[in-house]
Formats: C-alpha cells, sequence, structure tokens
C-alpha cells in the first residue's frame, strides 16, 4: 500500500533575541494606549532598528517560504503591531485571513509556566469526528510556550489562540506577510 500524506501545515520557529528592539520599544510606545492591530508599526516605525528587524524577519521568512514551498518571494509585505502587554492577556481563537503568513516574535517573554502558551488547531475543519477518544493526540492542538527571541512562522490561516498568561509584562510583535507581485 502506497500511503501519501495531504494538507501538512508547518510552522517555522527560530530564537534570536533582539535586546535592541525591546529598548527602543520600551523607550517608545505607551503600552496603556496600545490597541492591537489598528495601525502598521512597519508604516509609522521608520527607526533603524526596525528597519533592520524587518530585514531579519524577512530572511526568516524567506527561509521558511523556500523551504516548504520551493520557491523565494521577490518582494514581501509585512504588516505588524505589539500585543500582549498586560496582565491576564489572552486572545480568542482566530486566524489572520487574507494574510499569507503570520509570524509572531515575542520580544519578552520570561516567565516560565505562568500561562500565555500559543496553542495552533487542527485546520482540518470537523477531520476529528467521528473518531473514538484514542485518537484525540492526532488531532489535539499544538502548544508553544513562548520564550524571549522567539519567531514563530505559520501559514495565515492556521486557526490559534493564547491561553492567559499571569505576569506584568511580556511583548510580542504580530506580522502579518503578504505577497507583492509575482514569486
Amino acid at each position: 500500500m502506497k500511503i501519501s500524506e495531504y494538507w501538512p501545515t508547518s510552522i517555522g520557529h527560530v530564537n534570536f533575541v533582539n535586546e535592541k528592539l525591546l529598548n527602543h520599544i520600551f523607550d517608545n510606545y505607551n503600552f496603556s494606549e496600545l490597541k492591537a492591530d489598528t495601525h502598521n508599526i512597519f508604516d509609522s516605525d521608520k527607526s533603524k532598528v526596525m528597519i533592520e528587524f524587518q530585514k531579519t524577519v524577512k530572511t526568516h521568512l524567506s527561509y521558511y517560504i523556500k523551504s516548504i514551498y520551493n520557491c523565494t518571494p521577490k518582494k514581501l509585505k509585512l504588516r505588524g503591531w505589539l500585543t500582549g502587554n498586560t496582565q491576564g492577556y489572552s486572545i480568542m481563537e482566530h486566524n489572520h485571513s487574507g494574510a499569507a503568513f503570520t509570524a509572531v516574535y515575542y520580544a519578552l517573554a520570561e516567565s516560565r509556566n505562568q500561562g500565555g502558551e500559543i496553542h495552533f488547531t487542527d485546520p482540518r475543519s470537523n477531520a476529528n469526528r467521528g473518531y473514538p477518544a484514542p485518537y484525540d493526540s492526532i488531532y489535539k492542538p499544538v502548544k508553544h510556550e513562548p520564550r524571549t527571541g522567539d519567531l514563530l512562522i505559520f501559514p495565515g490561516f492556521l486557526y490559534h489562540y493564547v491561553s492567559a498568561y499571569h505576569q506584568n509584562n511580556r511583548i510580542g510583535l504580530t506580522i502579518d506577510v503578504f505577497f507583492e507581485g509575482k514569486p
């Protein structure tokens, strides 16, 4: 019997701590006024540190895309915003409809065992229906406990949620990725 696997969903993970970016965020953003997903931080922040960060993210995105799709995108458009800056922060299950890929960079995520894990759910809607309990492990969400410097990259269609965390500060930079022009 030939067995073929279809519909893979790859999640990329790399860790690089960027203290310059973290210091820049602390020095230039008022966390009590932040509202997630209301503007593109890359359009409004043209600082050298933010431009360098974008280049680093695009390098990792290109590697991810090349590894999975065997093509190199000519131009990627990034739209980003800061998230997760208060105790008890959580995000309900969602995806990033319209984005080819989504990435999240954890500029600050130091506390361990304090919640705040990102959970990725099976993208095959209703794939688990009708299977008995021993098959549950095939369909259970994939959980990642963030650490400072983690960059996760995944398809924009992938549903995910963030459980509540119980620390005072955590800073994430969420990024939607769009193709510009032909690959």
